[in-house]
């Protein structure tokens, strides 16, 4: 944290994953409170640019071997931008010891990045249903292609017609 802290001082962007760890379980994790530290003690109160992302452990899995996957769905929603100048400056005027601000500026973030997580597996669940759907219906338009027949696809379990542009771009045609 003291290298992170020195190259903030020195207006330099950091990253950091403030679980402190790989979430091997998808479990809630606890922050640790460097990431308030560093809020709390830089020199200008950095902006927190909260971020939370699904699906990379499908990409390039944990357990061995360890082989990078192509075609994996991945989900990664970005916040908004969290300025804690004003809250830092508060709750120094407060009297509040390092530790207590530290707790309160890392409890804040946990808070939006729950908040992101639930969003980001909103969207994560709703992609996979959508290529579940999709390659279900691309079996369905191969089989309507070989019999000559107008290629009909379900959306909301309602068949369709497709004109020839959207048979090009089926997933237009299913998710319209």
């Amino acid at each position: 944290m003291n290298v992170m802290l020195q190259k903030l001082n020195e207006g330099k962007l950091v990253h950091i994953f403030p679980e402190g760890k790989v979430n091997t379980t998808k479990e809630h994790m606890r922050l640790k409170w460097g990431v308030g530290r560093l809020v709390a003690e830089a020199d200008n109160t950095p902006v927190v640019l909260p971020l939370f992302h699904l699906g990379l452990d499908s990409i390039l899995p944990l357990e061995k071997p360890r082989i990078p996957r192509m075609g994996k769905d991945v989900t990664i929603v970005i916040g908004e931008p969290l300025d804690y100048a004003d809250f830092v400056s508060r709750l120094k005027t407060q009297n509040k010891s390092p530790m207590e601000i530290r707790k309160a500026v890392t409890d804040d973030i946990q808070v939006k990045l729950r908040q992101l997580r639930a969003k980001a597996e909103k969207l994560h669940s709703l992609r996979i249903k959508q290529d579940q759907a999709f390659n279900t219906n691309s079996r369905a338009m191969t089989s309507h292609e070989d019999s000559d027949k107008d290629l009909n696809v379900c959306n909301n379990n309602e068949p369709q017609k497709c004109d020839e542009n959207q048979k090009l771009n089926l997933r237009k045609c299913i998710f319209e």
